[in-house]
């Protein structure tokens, strides 16, 4: 229980400080959406670096910034599957429902990331570029598969212990 509570207060920080910067990363955001200067601000966000803002750009840039937000929203379900953890309510249908919640959600903001991660250099730029490296998609992408995974072995636990305990 001791590595649980350390996790919880991990999550607990990582919260109180995405609270505090969402909104002014929406505010920074906004001001570049609106912004048609020839000055761009330079943002990166989950690893995508945006220093050139036209239109198409700009649209990569709402995606990202959506998919920035859907992981605020795993890790908010994430805290209420550890407060279950914390009360010994590991089978309950909060768990199951948040990992598979968790699994949809991160493999949406994937997919939103390596959109806009593939697209960026090839509508700011005009270039393709290939890179070779554990990137954020993927790995968002194999944890969003895994919480779903993990969804229905917990749901299949269950199962086993309701038959458990009837058979005693």
């Amino acid at each position: 229980m001791k590595k649980l509570n350390i996790l919880k207060i991990i999550v607990d920080i990582f919260w109180v400080l995405a609270l505090f910067t969402t909104p002014l990363m929406f505010i920074m955001i906004s001001f570049v959406l609106t912004n048609n200067s020839a000055d761009s601000i330079p943002i990166r966000i989950q690893g995508v670096l945006y220093d050139e803002h036209n239109f198409k750009t700009k649209l990569l840039l709402v995606s990202t910034m959506i998919s920035f937000t859907i992981i605020i929203y795993t890790i908010f379900i994430f805290r209420k599957v550890l407060r279950e953890f914390q009360k010994t309510k590991i089978f309950s249908e909060q768990v199951f429902k948040g990992f598979h919640k968790m699994g949809i959600s991160l493999i949406i903001a994937a997919i939103l990331t390596g959109i806009s991660s593939f697209l960026y250099p090839l509508f700011a730029k005009s270039k393709m570029a290939l890179e070779f490296s554990l990137s954020p998609f993927i790995l968002m992408l194999c944890f969003g598969l895994f919480f779903m995974v993990l969804s229905e072995v917990f749901k299949v636990a269950k199962q086993a212990k309701e038959e458990n305990e009837l058979t005693v």
